[in-house]
Protein backbone atom coordinates (compact mmCIF):
# COMPACT_ATOMS: atom_id res chain seq x y z
CA UNK A 1 0.00 0.00 0.00
CA UNK A 2 1.43 3.56 -1.20
CA UNK A 3 1.30 6.25 1.41
CA UNK A 4 -0.52 8.59 -1.13
CA UNK A 5 -4.05 9.06 0.29
CA UNK A 6 -6.75 10.04 -2.26
CA UNK A 7 -9.98 11.78 -0.77
CA UNK A 8 -13.21 12.91 -2.12
CA UNK A 9 -13.63 16.22 -0.34
CA UNK A 10 -16.85 16.91 0.99
CA UNK A 11 -19.13 19.59 -0.20
CA UNK A 12 -19.28 22.19 3.08
CA UNK A 13 -22.41 23.29 3.98
CA UNK A 14 -23.27 26.06 6.20
CA UNK A 15 -24.39 25.35 10.07
CA UNK A 16 -26.93 27.57 11.05
CA UNK A 17 -26.03 28.96 14.55
CA UNK A 18 -29.21 27.70 15.86
CA UNK A 19 -29.47 24.27 14.06
CA UNK A 20 -29.07 21.26 16.58
CA UNK A 21 -25.93 19.75 16.27
CA UNK A 22 -26.82 15.69 16.78
CA UNK A 23 -23.72 14.32 17.26
CA UNK A 24 -23.57 16.55 20.73
CA UNK A 25 -26.60 14.32 22.42
CA UNK A 26 -23.56 11.38 22.12
CA UNK A 27 -21.92 12.48 25.17
CA UNK A 28 -24.44 14.00 27.22
CA UNK A 29 -26.07 12.61 30.67
CA UNK A 30 -29.29 12.84 29.56
CA UNK A 31 -28.90 9.80 28.32
CA UNK A 32 -29.58 8.42 31.67
CA UNK A 33 -33.01 9.59 31.70
CA UNK A 34 -34.00 7.07 29.03
CA UNK A 35 -32.94 4.36 31.65
CA UNK A 36 -34.90 5.64 35.03
CA UNK A 37 -36.26 1.91 35.45
CA UNK A 38 -32.74 1.54 36.48
CA UNK A 39 -32.61 4.56 38.46
CA UNK A 40 -35.09 4.17 40.06
CA UNK A 41 -35.25 0.63 40.93
CA UNK A 42 -31.61 1.46 42.77
CA UNK A 43 -33.24 4.62 44.54
CA UNK A 44 -36.12 1.43 46.24
CA UNK A 45 -34.02 -1.19 46.18
CA UNK A 46 -29.49 -0.27 46.25
CA UNK A 47 -29.10 -2.65 43.17
CA UNK A 48 -29.61 -2.46 39.50
CA UNK A 49 -28.21 -4.63 36.90
CA UNK A 50 -26.08 -2.55 34.51
CA UNK A 51 -27.11 -0.12 31.11
CA UNK A 52 -23.56 -0.14 29.87
CA UNK A 53 -21.06 -3.17 29.50
CA UNK A 54 -17.24 -2.09 28.79
CA UNK A 55 -15.62 -5.57 27.99
CA UNK A 56 -11.93 -5.93 26.78
CA UNK A 57 -11.59 -8.83 24.11
CA UNK A 58 -7.87 -9.06 24.93
CA UNK A 59 -5.27 -7.46 26.32
CA UNK A 60 -2.90 -7.68 23.35
CA UNK A 61 -1.89 -4.34 20.85
CA UNK A 62 0.70 -3.91 18.25
CA UNK A 63 0.78 -0.22 19.40
CA UNK A 64 2.95 1.82 22.00
CA UNK A 65 1.07 4.72 22.72
CA UNK A 66 3.66 6.52 25.34
CA UNK A 67 0.50 7.83 27.21
CA UNK A 68 -2.08 4.82 27.13
CA UNK A 69 -3.88 3.74 30.75
CA UNK A 70 -2.80 0.12 29.61
CA UNK A 71 0.58 0.72 28.20
CA UNK A 72 2.29 -1.13 31.30
CA UNK A 73 0.44 -4.31 29.96
CA UNK A 74 3.53 -6.82 29.64
CA UNK A 75 1.34 -8.37 26.19
CA UNK A 76 2.73 -4.90 24.81
CA UNK A 77 6.02 -5.62 25.21
CA UNK A 78 6.79 -9.69 24.26
CA UNK A 79 4.83 -9.17 20.99
CA UNK A 80 1.44 -11.59 22.91
CA UNK A 81 3.76 -14.27 24.10
CA UNK A 82 1.88 -13.20 27.28
CA UNK A 83 -0.96 -11.87 26.09
CA UNK A 84 -4.69 -12.62 27.23
CA UNK A 85 -7.82 -13.11 25.17
CA UNK A 86 -11.55 -13.72 26.77
CA UNK A 87 -12.44 -17.11 26.37
CA UNK A 88 -15.16 -17.47 23.53
CA UNK A 89 -17.59 -19.84 25.12
CA UNK A 90 -17.28 -18.10 28.70
CA UNK A 91 -17.67 -14.88 26.80
CA UNK A 92 -21.08 -16.08 24.56
CA UNK A 93 -22.43 -17.09 28.10
CA UNK A 94 -21.61 -13.78 29.20
CA UNK A 95 -23.64 -12.22 26.89
CA UNK A 96 -26.58 -14.18 26.65
CA UNK A 97 -26.60 -13.32 30.51
CA UNK A 98 -26.28 -9.67 29.89
CA UNK A 99 -29.40 -9.65 27.61
CA UNK A 100 -31.35 -12.01 29.89
CA UNK A 101 -31.02 -9.71 32.81
CA UNK A 102 -31.62 -6.53 31.13
CA UNK A 103 -28.27 -5.23 29.87
CA UNK A 104 -28.52 -2.77 26.94
CA UNK A 105 -25.21 -2.45 25.46
CA UNK A 106 -21.86 -3.55 25.32
CA UNK A 107 -18.81 -1.57 24.06
CA UNK A 108 -15.61 -3.47 23.15
CA UNK A 109 -12.88 -1.64 23.97
CA UNK A 110 -8.87 -1.86 25.33
CA UNK A 111 -7.14 -3.26 27.44
CA UNK A 112 -5.95 -4.09 23.93
CA UNK A 113 -7.01 -4.20 20.38
CA UNK A 114 -10.57 -5.38 20.07
CA UNK A 115 -9.92 -6.40 16.09
CA UNK A 116 -6.73 -8.65 17.45
CA UNK A 117 -9.40 -10.78 19.55
CA UNK A 118 -9.14 -14.14 17.34
CA UNK A 119 -13.13 -14.99 17.10
CA UNK A 120 -13.39 -10.93 16.38
CA UNK A 121 -16.12 -11.09 13.61
CA UNK A 122 -17.80 -13.96 14.81
CA UNK A 123 -18.28 -12.13 18.60
CA UNK A 124 -19.48 -9.10 17.36
CA UNK A 125 -22.41 -10.71 14.85
CA UNK A 126 -23.01 -13.19 18.20
CA UNK A 127 -23.93 -9.46 20.47
CA UNK A 128 -25.93 -8.12 17.68
CA UNK A 129 -27.57 -11.64 17.25
CA UNK A 130 -28.65 -11.07 20.82
CA UNK A 131 -30.52 -7.58 20.30
CA UNK A 132 -27.79 -5.96 22.45
CA UNK A 133 -26.48 -2.28 21.34
CA UNK A 134 -23.00 -2.34 20.57
CA UNK A 135 -20.55 0.04 20.16
CA UNK A 136 -16.36 -0.51 19.62
CA UNK A 137 -12.78 1.39 19.77
CA UNK A 138 -9.65 0.37 17.23
CA UNK A 139 -6.59 1.58 16.70
CA UNK A 140 -7.64 0.63 12.86
CA UNK A 141 -4.42 -0.76 11.84
CA UNK A 142 -5.30 -4.23 11.14
CA UNK A 143 -9.11 -4.85 10.39
CA UNK A 144 -9.30 -7.85 8.04
CA UNK A 145 -12.37 -7.99 5.42
CA UNK A 146 -14.27 -9.52 7.25
CA UNK A 147 -13.79 -7.72 10.69
CA UNK A 148 -14.58 -4.79 8.49
CA UNK A 149 -17.86 -6.61 7.42
CA UNK A 150 -18.91 -7.45 11.14
CA UNK A 151 -17.97 -4.22 11.86
CA UNK A 152 -20.48 -2.07 9.99
CA UNK A 153 -23.33 -4.75 9.99
CA UNK A 154 -23.22 -4.78 14.03
CA UNK A 155 -21.94 -2.13 15.68
CA UNK A 156 -23.97 1.12 16.61
CA UNK A 157 -20.78 3.26 16.86
CA UNK A 158 -17.31 2.80 15.13
CA UNK A 159 -14.00 4.86 16.84
CA UNK A 160 -11.34 4.86 15.37
CA UNK A 161 -8.07 6.41 17.30
CA UNK A 162 -6.26 8.61 15.02
CA UNK A 163 -4.36 11.16 17.05
CA UNK A 164 -2.61 12.92 14.35
CA UNK A 165 -2.65 14.30 11.11
CA UNK A 166 0.81 13.50 9.74
CA UNK A 167 3.47 10.46 9.65
CA UNK A 168 5.49 12.28 12.44
CA UNK A 169 2.77 13.35 14.81
CA UNK A 170 2.03 9.73 14.62
CA UNK A 171 5.02 8.37 15.87
CA UNK A 172 4.83 10.87 18.85
CA UNK A 173 1.40 9.90 19.67
CA UNK A 174 1.43 5.70 18.79
CA UNK A 175 5.16 4.95 19.37
CA UNK A 176 4.81 3.47 15.55
CA UNK A 177 6.27 3.83 12.36
CA UNK A 178 4.95 6.98 10.72
CA UNK A 179 3.78 4.50 7.90
CA UNK A 180 1.38 2.94 9.88
CA UNK A 181 -0.59 6.40 9.53
CA UNK A 182 -1.69 5.84 6.10
CA UNK A 183 -2.65 2.46 7.05
CA UNK A 184 -4.81 4.16 9.30
CA UNK A 185 -6.23 6.66 7.20
CA UNK A 186 -7.01 4.34 3.98
CA UNK A 187 -8.57 1.46 7.08
CA UNK A 188 -10.97 4.74 7.73
CA UNK A 189 -12.04 4.83 4.03
CA UNK A 190 -12.39 1.60 3.49
CA UNK A 191 -14.63 1.22 6.94
CA UNK A 192 -16.88 4.54 5.37
CA UNK A 193 -16.71 2.80 2.13
CA UNK A 194 -18.33 -0.02 3.03
CA UNK A 195 -21.28 1.53 5.18
CA UNK A 196 -21.79 2.91 1.98
CA UNK A 197 -22.41 -0.29 0.00
CA UNK A 198 -24.05 -1.70 2.30
CA UNK A 199 -26.41 1.10 3.50
CA UNK A 200 -25.68 1.74 6.86
CA UNK A 201 -26.24 4.14 9.58
CA UNK A 202 -23.45 3.49 11.96
CA UNK A 203 -21.87 5.84 13.28
CA UNK A 204 -18.00 6.34 12.24
CA UNK A 205 -15.87 8.83 13.94
CA UNK A 206 -12.46 9.71 14.84
CA UNK A 207 -10.97 10.74 18.46
CA UNK A 208 -7.72 12.39 19.01
CA UNK A 209 -6.16 12.89 22.28
CA UNK A 210 -4.31 16.28 22.64
CA UNK A 211 -1.12 16.57 24.84
CA UNK A 212 1.56 19.71 24.50
CA UNK A 213 3.14 17.73 21.61
CA UNK A 214 0.02 17.28 19.75
CA UNK A 215 -2.38 20.25 20.26
CA UNK A 216 -1.21 21.77 17.14
CA UNK A 217 -2.11 18.85 14.68
CA UNK A 218 -5.41 18.46 16.21
CA UNK A 219 -7.11 20.73 13.32
CA UNK A 220 -5.02 18.98 10.55
CA UNK A 221 -6.76 15.91 12.05
CA UNK A 222 -10.20 17.47 11.61
CA UNK A 223 -9.95 18.06 8.58
CA UNK A 224 -8.32 15.00 7.25
CA UNK A 225 -11.34 13.68 9.29
CA UNK A 226 -13.62 15.61 7.27
CA UNK A 227 -12.80 14.67 4.19
CA UNK A 228 -12.55 10.99 4.82
CA UNK A 229 -16.50 11.43 5.76
CA UNK A 230 -16.25 10.26 8.83
CA UNK A 231 -19.50 11.61 11.34
CA UNK A 232 -17.72 13.33 13.44
CA UNK A 233 -14.34 13.84 15.84
CA UNK A 234 -14.02 13.98 19.23
CA UNK A 235 -10.80 15.70 20.54
CA UNK A 236 -10.17 15.54 24.10
CA UNK A 237 -7.28 15.87 26.84
CA UNK A 238 -5.40 13.01 28.41
CA UNK A 239 -6.97 12.02 31.66
CA UNK A 240 -5.02 13.64 34.39
CA UNK A 241 -4.23 10.65 37.03
CA UNK A 242 -3.26 11.99 40.66
CA UNK A 243 0.31 13.03 40.30
CA UNK A 244 0.80 13.02 36.37
CA UNK A 245 0.85 16.23 34.54
CA UNK A 246 3.07 15.31 31.81
CA UNK A 247 -0.22 16.03 29.54
CA UNK A 248 -1.23 19.02 31.02
CA UNK A 249 -2.32 21.69 28.31
CA UNK A 250 -2.59 25.38 28.58
CA UNK A 251 -6.10 26.16 28.99
CA UNK A 252 -6.49 29.18 27.28
CA UNK A 253 -4.28 28.12 24.23
CA UNK A 254 -6.13 24.63 24.01
CA UNK A 255 -9.69 26.38 23.85
CA UNK A 256 -8.54 28.37 21.10
CA UNK A 257 -7.38 25.81 18.84
CA UNK A 258 -10.45 23.91 20.02
CA UNK A 259 -12.44 26.90 18.72
CA UNK A 260 -10.15 26.47 15.69
CA UNK A 261 -11.44 23.17 15.02
CA UNK A 262 -15.10 23.88 15.38
CA UNK A 263 -14.81 26.01 12.33
CA UNK A 264 -14.57 22.34 10.14
CA UNK A 265 -18.00 21.96 10.93
CA UNK A 266 -20.49 21.26 7.99
CA UNK A 267 -23.89 19.78 7.69
CA UNK A 268 -22.63 15.89 7.65
CA UNK A 269 -19.73 16.42 9.92
CA UNK A 270 -19.18 17.81 13.33
CA UNK A 271 -16.13 18.39 16.04
CA UNK A 272 -17.05 17.86 19.82
CA UNK A 273 -14.44 18.01 22.93
CA UNK A 274 -15.46 17.78 26.54
CA UNK A 275 -15.22 21.33 27.78
CA UNK A 276 -14.88 20.60 31.54
CA UNK A 277 -11.44 18.07 31.13
CA UNK A 278 -9.99 21.16 29.28
CA UNK A 279 -11.23 23.54 32.17
CA UNK A 280 -10.12 20.92 34.56
CA UNK A 281 -6.39 21.13 33.68
CA UNK A 282 -6.11 24.30 35.95
CA UNK A 283 -5.76 22.69 39.36
CA UNK A 284 -8.51 25.17 40.66
CA UNK A 285 -11.45 24.38 38.96
CA UNK A 286 -10.83 20.45 39.71
CA UNK A 287 -13.60 20.29 42.09
CA UNK A 288 -15.95 17.60 42.44
CA UNK A 289 -19.61 18.49 43.24
CA UNK A 290 -20.43 15.17 44.23
CA UNK A 291 -18.93 12.97 47.08
CA UNK A 292 -19.79 9.46 45.99
CA UNK A 293 -19.69 7.75 42.67
CA UNK A 294 -23.44 6.27 41.87
CA UNK A 295 -22.13 5.79 38.55
CA UNK A 296 -21.18 2.26 39.08
CA UNK A 297 -24.00 0.59 39.59
CA UNK A 298 -25.45 1.58 36.14
CA UNK A 299 -22.11 0.31 34.09
CA UNK A 300 -19.47 -1.54 34.98
CA UNK A 301 -15.91 -3.38 33.32
CA UNK A 302 -14.76 -6.85 32.27
CA UNK A 303 -11.11 -7.32 31.47
CA UNK A 304 -9.78 -10.38 29.56
CA UNK A 305 -8.98 -12.45 32.64
CA UNK A 306 -12.72 -12.83 33.85
CA UNK A 307 -12.32 -9.92 36.10
CA UNK A 308 -15.13 -7.43 36.72
CA UNK A 309 -14.52 -3.98 38.06
CA UNK A 310 -16.77 -0.99 38.69
CA UNK A 311 -15.49 1.10 35.70
CA UNK A 312 -12.92 0.81 33.03
CA UNK A 313 -10.56 3.49 34.72
CA UNK A 314 -10.09 0.59 37.80
CA UNK A 315 -8.62 -1.99 35.73
CA UNK A 316 -5.39 -1.49 36.85
CA UNK A 317 -6.36 -2.02 40.80
CA UNK A 318 -6.67 -5.79 41.32
CA UNK A 319 -7.90 -4.42 44.99
CA UNK A 320 -11.50 -3.47 43.57
CA UNK A 321 -12.15 -5.93 41.20
CA UNK A 322 -15.65 -7.13 41.68
CA UNK A 323 -15.38 -10.97 41.48
CA UNK A 324 -14.30 -12.90 38.34
CA UNK A 325 -16.58 -15.07 35.55
CA UNK A 326 -14.13 -17.91 35.58
CA UNK A 327 -15.25 -18.91 38.74
CA UNK A 328 -18.65 -17.77 39.03
CA UNK A 329 -21.63 -16.12 36.72
CA UNK A 330 -22.09 -12.71 36.22
CA UNK A 331 -25.40 -12.55 38.38
CA UNK A 332 -23.69 -14.16 41.34
CA UNK A 333 -20.48 -11.46 41.19
CA UNK A 334 -23.10 -8.76 40.83
CA UNK A 335 -25.53 -8.90 43.27
CA UNK A 336 -22.75 -10.22 45.93
CA UNK A 337 -22.24 -8.16 48.89
CA UNK A 338 -18.67 -7.92 48.01
CA UNK A 339 -19.64 -6.15 44.75
CA UNK A 340 -21.81 -3.92 47.18
CA UNK A 341 -19.14 -2.98 49.34
CA UNK A 342 -16.59 -2.32 46.71
CA UNK A 343 -19.00 -0.11 44.86
CA UNK A 344 -19.84 1.65 47.81
CA UNK A 345 -16.75 2.92 48.90
CA UNK A 346 -14.62 3.75 45.77
CA UNK A 347 -12.15 6.52 46.74
CA UNK A 348 -12.35 9.20 44.68
CA UNK A 349 -8.81 10.24 45.25
CA UNK A 350 -7.73 7.82 42.68
CA UNK A 351 -9.93 8.33 39.86
CA UNK A 352 -9.24 10.44 37.27
CA UNK A 353 -10.11 14.26 37.90
CA UNK A 354 -12.25 14.56 36.10
CA UNK A 355 -12.93 11.03 35.15
CA UNK A 356 -14.42 10.27 32.03
CA UNK A 357 -18.21 9.67 33.40
CA UNK A 358 -17.91 13.43 35.04
CA UNK A 359 -21.32 14.44 33.87
CA UNK A 360 -22.98 10.98 35.00
CA UNK A 361 -22.08 11.01 38.01
CA UNK A 362 -22.55 14.46 39.03
CA UNK A 363 -25.81 13.95 37.43
CA UNK A 364 -26.80 10.78 39.21
CA UNK A 365 -25.26 12.10 42.57
CA UNK A 366 -28.03 14.55 42.10
CA UNK A 367 -30.81 12.47 41.43
CA UNK A 368 -30.02 9.75 44.48
CA UNK A 369 -29.23 12.41 47.11
CA UNK A 370 -32.41 14.83 46.37
CA UNK A 371 -33.98 11.68 48.11
CA UNK A 372 -36.93 12.31 45.76
CA UNK A 373 -38.66 9.86 43.53
CA UNK A 374 -36.72 10.08 39.72
CA UNK A 375 -40.19 10.61 38.29
CA UNK A 376 -41.08 13.31 40.97
CA UNK A 377 -37.40 14.77 40.71
CA UNK A 378 -37.41 14.95 36.86
CA UNK A 379 -40.91 16.94 36.93
CA UNK A 380 -39.59 19.29 39.46
CA UNK A 381 -36.30 19.79 37.33
CA UNK A 382 -38.02 19.76 33.54
CA UNK A 383 -35.95 16.83 32.89
CA UNK A 384 -37.18 14.70 29.85
CA UNK A 385 -35.06 12.19 27.55
CA UNK A 386 -33.38 14.25 24.54
CA UNK A 387 -35.17 13.15 21.01
CA UNK A 388 -32.27 13.68 18.69
CA UNK A 389 -31.39 10.95 16.26
CA UNK A 390 -27.52 9.62 16.77
CA UNK A 391 -28.42 9.57 21.08
CA UNK A 392 -26.61 6.18 21.30
CA UNK A 393 -29.14 6.03 24.31
CA UNK A 394 -28.06 3.09 25.40
CA UNK A 395 -24.39 4.14 25.97
CA UNK A 396 -23.63 5.74 29.00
Amino acid sequence: MGNTIKLNVMQEKPVEEDSTDENSWIFTEDKLLFHKDKIKEFQETGVTFPVAFDIDLTNLCGHRCPHCCGSRNISREDKGTNSTHQDFERLKRLLSEIKELGGRSVTYAGGGDPSLYPHFAEILRYTKSLGLDMGMYTNGHILKEECLDAMIDCCTWIRVSLDADSPEIYEIAHGMPGKVFFTVVNNIGRLIERKKVKQKNVTISTCFLIGPKTLKAAYGAAKLSRELGVDHIRIRPYFQMPGDDRTRLQIDETFKFLEKCKELETEGFKVSYPMHRVEWMDDKNRVRKYKKCYAVHFLTSITPDGNVYPCCNMKDRPVTSLGNIKEKSFKDVWYNENRKSISGKIDLRFCPNPCNYEKQVKFLWDIIESGKPVDEYCKEKGLTPPEQKGIHKNFL
